[in-house]
């Protein structure tokens, strides 16, 4: 076999991530001083930890630059436990290197060793852990340990001496000794120990993050120890903890272990595995990845180890496509056989261009950013020093956020200019509020600040760019456009405003070479497309010697931008097995076929237009199927991103089945982790916007089990029905399909009546007659119904199709009459008759409407805010569970437990709250006693005023709440 397939090379993606050992060849991890943000980011943030945790005179005297050791544990246990922020990561490895930096190595080891056997009680009172505690998979002190370990593997003998020492006063628990092993891994009697203390520990009990387990032993029987008794929820989390194992163990050692893990591992999990045994040079390794890896594991085991893939399973032949004769190459467009990429592009003298700030404010709109009210938090400096020392203090890490942002917002511009230029916060914490204002008080010097905004809060921070605009802004904003969801609005104001200035510093990278500087300018110059651009444009270009480049570029087409590339290699395995595209039945020959997955791959715009000739001679069907299978084999090889424009380009090829597929496809891909997958999905669906494509959408906006995507298809269904001038439901009635009745079109058509009955949906008799009854679906359901004219006049519809009231007298429809389904809340007394009528016609309801339970209040009721009706009534759990389903909320207290209470919104702030004498559990209901029920309040969140009255809500909802109250816990 060819000695490249014996060897184990560690691919360098993992290879960066292998923490160090002792003598084992590596050099010191490089390090940079922190910056001023760094060292803010490090002081707020223990700052928060410092305010909440009890009184600790040792930490005090820490704080104040005594270096004891448990003051230290007691801040890095607060900081790791008791502080949430996106900077926390980051802060404490800073914070480590900066005690080993000022205190030496040991005292940092030691502190957070420290650290890991201390707990905080339910005050948040530091005290030693418990005897047994081990180390939580959720844990993340080890997050400071990390450099350390670095640190450690590679300091002089006298310094890790010293740190054993320090670090062996604190082995007090478990977890403590699992993290003293991780930090020097190369001292054997410790992870002797700690193996030892796993193998004789119960196997039922919890067991330590695996992760640091993995990264900590030193050969195979240590892993195998380990492996069955620690918990690998986080394994393949920690980007150090797979690298390191293999690094230490060797591919053959560690692959019986990783074997015996897997069936205990999540899908997710199994594939980040599976990723790291497909560079194992065996064929054991080989088969496994074969046997259990996803398609790209396994293709990228068979690309690592061609030989070892023909040997033990070469790949079939494919399937070849029906025989068609080919087309004619002169029957085809040219973007098939003639594209524009092929033609060579003339060379272009790379060409400098000055920068040159503006600034460019509507009337006004400057003085009205100024004007805004900053956020209270940020809008008194009284308690900062006097403006010099809080800038020292600042670029020190002595003051807390709030402090930073208050500096930031209030001090005079020659305080504020050189920090703008320099300081970042970790965070720009409410820029909403502020970055206007930023952008209005300081022009120019607030620019580099605002971008560096953009990457946490892209729209916020390039909506307060729009008036400033520069070399540096136009380059970010216009690779924004890059992005899947980029600011879009805000880039087009802010290039649409500054026009030829603004694409001016983008003109070397949009006459240049291909690539992502290229392809972000060319998507600026998109946004100036419009006549009112050419000629500043063309004098811009003039003024730089460019014009007739640029004016080349705004008269070519779409796809005379696109560059020749190389096919990835999945698509290149697809294209021989990939259905027919037809001409007049002959088949695209094999170039033709390749030209046109080049013109699917390029830009929405540049797509649309190449596919216009294409459109013109393929055959519809054949391209939707060339599409799908396109799609199949995509998802079937694992989906890379960077081929996303294979699901893109449905958008211009599925017909109404491939369309259906995709619908499928959408719904099901956030319950396997693909949500940017879905997302895109409903973008396309969206685009297709076909009738068959905004039932899908409709059916994932009311169907879907997960709430963003739901979420997201309900915006898309209300954009597409404002485009026609409706709303959702609206365009929902419209979509509902004329052919034979699928019973899942009937439910779901039932529950969107009803729900219309319990909302009070009206139509008018135009839509009753031209929507609803044209529909013979929709009609065999409205016929059964009860309706109501909004002047209180019910009928049914009669035999005839005509309208009858109580005694079968026509009621006559005017086309802008408003109707809506009845009630049977607001049928007082007709009700037994209108009842008795439908049962002598033998109407069956699609729903229960008149025989459906109803709850009047009383009138005292009625003048109250809380209902004692159901107090000391008794429900089982899984009928409170059943409230859950429909819309109750519980809150969530971990542990499985939750509050003594439910909540139910009813419109705006105000909710129905129900009072329980426990919580309704998270976990089985197995053997749980009934629960009993409490008052029941009507409150409105955040209103200092009384609370609102029973009386002054809707009746029905009311009459529908109770309702389902009163079944899950019958006197």
């Amino acid at each position: 076999m060819d000695a490249t397939e014996s060897t184990y090379a560690m691919g360098p993606a993992l290879a960066r991530h292998v923490l160090p050992r002792r003598g084992d060849g590596s050099a010191p991890e490089p390090r940079k001083p922190p910056g001023p943000a760094d060292l803010a980011l490090v002081a707020d943030l223990c700052l928060r930890a410092r305010s909440r945790v009890a009184a600790v005179p040792r930490l005090d005297t820490f704080l104040r630059g005594v270096p004891d050791p448990f003051g230290a544990a007691v801040l890095y246990r607060a900081l790791d436990s008791l502080v949430t922020s996106p900077g926390k990561a980051k802060a404490q490895r800073l914070l480590t290197r900066r005690w080993a930096a000022d205190h030496g190595l040991p005292f940092a080891a030691g502190a957070v060793t420290a650290a890991t056997a201390l707990t905080l009680s339910y005050q948040h009172d530091p005290h030693p852990a418990p005897e047994d505690q081990h180390y939580h998979p959720f844990w993340t002190l080890h997050r400071g340990a990390v450099p350390l370990r670095h640190d450690l593997a590679h300091a002089p003998d006298e310094v890790r001496a010293a740190a054993r020492t320090a670090i062996a006063r604190h082995r007090t628990t478990p977890a403590a000794r699992a993290i003293a092993a991780f930090l020097l891994p190369d001292d054997p009697t410790w992870t002797v120990e700690l193996c030892a203390e796993i193998a004789a520990a119960d196997p039922d009990a919890p067991g330590h993050d695996l992760a640091l387990l993995v990264a900590t032993v030193a050969d195979r029987a240590q892993f195998e120890t380990v492996v069955d008794r620690a918990d690998p929820e986080c394994l393949t989390s920690r980007s150090w903890a797979l690298p390191t194992l293999v690094a230490t163990l060797g591919p053959g050692a560690a692959l019986p272990g990783l074997t015996r893990l897997l069936p205990t591992l999540t899908a997710p999990q199994r594939a980040k595995v599976l990723d790291v045994i497909a560079e194992f040079p065996s064929d054991d390794a080989f088969t496994l990845v074969l046997t259990a890896g996803t398609p790209p594991v396994q293709r990228k085991a068979r690309d690592r180890f061609p030989l070892r893939a023909a040997r033990l399973a070469p790949e079939p032949e494919p399937t070849p496509r029906p025989a068609h004769p080919e087309a004619d190459p002169a029957d085809l467009p040219s973007p098939l056989v003639n594209p524009p990429w092929e033609t060579p592009k003339p060379q272009v003298t790379p060409l400098r261009v000055a920068d040159r700030p503006h600034e460019r404010w509507l009337p006004g709109e400057r003085e009205e950013w100024a004007a805004r009210p900053l956020p209270e938090e940020f809008a008194d400096p009284g308690g900062l020093p006097d403006w010099p020392e809080a800038v020292a203090a600042l670029h020190a890490g002595a003051l807390a956020r709030h402090q930073q942002l208050t500096l930031l917002l209030n001090a005079p511009e020659a305080v504020v200019a050189p920090v703008l230029a320099t300081w970042r916060p970790d965070y720009p914490v409410r820029l909403a509020d502020w970055a206007h204002r930023l952008a209005a008080t300081h022009g120019h010097a607030a620019s580099a600040f605002l971008r560096d905004a953009v990457k946490h809060v892209p729209r916020v921070a390039a909506s307060a760019l729009v008036p400033l605009a520069d070399a540096d802004t136009s380059k970010l904003l216009a690779t924004q456009l890059l992005r899947r969801t980029p600011p879009l609005a805000e880039v087009t104001a802010y290039f649409t405003r500054h026009g030829a200035h603004a694409l001016r510093p983008l003109l070397p990278a949009l006459l240049g070479g291909p690539g992502p500087s290229r392809r972000a300018a060319e998507a600026a110059l998109r946004l100036l497309a419009g006549p009112e651009h050419r000629e500043p444009l063309l004098e811009m270009a003039a003024e730089l010697g460019r014009a007739d480049a640029l004016r080349a570029l705004l008269d070519a087409g779409p796809l005379d931008s696109l560059t020749p590339t190389t096919p990835p290699g999945w698509l290149n395995r697809a294209i021989p097995a990939l259905p027919p595209v037809l001409v007049a039945g002959r088949a695209l020959p094999e170039p033709a076929v390749r030209n046109l997955l080049h013109v699917l791959a390029a830009h929405p715009d540049a797509r649309r237009v190449g596919l216009v000739p294409v459109k013109r001679v393929c055959e519809a069907g054949s391209l939707a199927r060339f599409g799908s299978a396109l799609l199949e084999r995509w998802l079937a090889e694992g989906a890379e991103p960077a081929s996303t424009w294979v699901l893109e380009a449905q958008s211009d090829l599925a017909d109404d089945r491939a369309t259906a597929e995709l619908t499928a496809l959408v719904a099901r891909w956030p319950g396997e982790g693909d949500h940017q997958r879905a997302t895109t999905g409903l973008a396309v669906l969206a685009g297709i916007g076909t009738e068959e494509a905004l039932r899908g959408l409709d059916r994932i906006a009311r169907t879907a089990k997960f709430p963003v995507l739901r979420a997201d298809a309900t915006r898309r269904i209300a954009e597409a029905a404002r485009a026609v001038g409706l709303d959702a439901e609206q365009l929902a009635d419209r979509l509902v399909p004329h052919g034979r009745p699928a019973a899942a079109v009937v439910r779901d058509q039932t529950k969107r009546l009803e729900r219309a009955m319990v909302e009070g949906r009206t139509w008018s008799a135009a839509e009753f007659h031209g929507v609803l009854r044209a529909n013979p679906l929709l009609r065999d359901l409205v016929d059964r119904l009860l309706w109501s004219t909004a002047g209180g006049t019910r009928f049914r519809v009669a035999e005839d199709g005509t309208a009858a009231d109580l005694v079968d007298t026509p009621v006559p429809l005017p086309d802008d009459t408003r109707l809506h389904v009845v009630h049977p809340l607001g049928l007082g007394a007709d009700l037994p008759a209108w009842a008795e009528l439908l049962a002598d016609h033998e109407v069956v309801q699609p729903f229960p409407q008149l025989g459906r339970p109803v709850v009047a209040l009383t009138a005292a009721e009625r003048a109250t805010s809380t209902l004692t009706r159901f107090d000391g009534a008794q429900a089982a759990p899984g009928a409170l569970l059943a409230l859950v389903r429909r819309g109750w909320r519980r809150e969530d207290l971990g542990g499985g437990r939750s509050e003594p209470w439910l909540t139910k919104p009813l419109h705006g702030s105000t909710e129905l709250v129900l009072h329980l004498d426990r919580g309704v559990p998270f976990g089985s209901f197995a053997g749980l006693p009934r629960i009993r029920l409490g008052a029941l309040d009507l409150v409105e969140q955040g209103s200092p005023g009384p609370e609102p009255l029973f009386g002054d809500q809707d009746p029905v909802r009311l009459s529908e709440e109770l309702a389902h109250l009163a079944a899950a816990a019958p006197r």
